[in-house]
């Protein structure tokens, strides 16, 4: 596209200068000029392939990092379809111990006796939530947390 635009202002050039240098006469000055034109074209065609070869290099370099790109995007939401998958099955098949030993199930009523943070760490127990975090949410200790459980499973504090 570019090539040919050059060539044809050389063209025109060519011939424009054809036209004046028959008025003004010399015929050395002619050639002269047809001489400069045509090295000007010439050097216009070899620095407009280069800037097409540039242009498909940076091309197939775009191409190539967007590739990649793609399929790193794809292998990590593949990575993270996989995690969430054998998350929610882990999530699923474990339950705090007390809770599993117990029988008692998530979503059931806590013993009507427990009030404040001890109804509230049954009801974390209840939701599978980890012994450690309750105590530190709830700033209650780890016997406390065995007396909500032992509640739980038996539905008193002795066993």
């Amino acid at each position: 596209m570019y090539v040919t635009l050059l060539v044809s202002i050389g063209l025109l050039v060519i011939v424009y200068s054809f036209v004046a240098g028959a008025k003004r006469g010399s015929g050395k000055e002619q050639a002269d000029v047809v001489k400069a034109m045509e090295m000007f074209v010439r050097q216009m065609e070899a620095e407009n392939d280069r800037v097409i070869e540039l242009i498909a290099s940076l091309r197939q370099k775009f191409d190539s990092q967007q590739l990649i790109s793609e399929r790193t995007l794809q292998s990590a939401s593949k990575g993270m379809l996989e995690l969430a998958d054998r998350l929610t099955r882990l999530e699923a098949s474990v339950a705090p111990p007390a809770v599993r030993s117990s029988g008692w199930r998530p979503g059931t009523r806590s013993p009507e006796f427990l009030t404040g943070k001890y109804r509230e760490a049954a009801v974390r127990l209840q939701d599978g939530q980890e012994n450690v975090q309750i105590m530190r949410e709830l700033d209650i200790g780890q016997g406390e947390i065995d007396l909500v459980t032992r509640i739980l499973e038996n539905g008193s504090a002795h066993s």
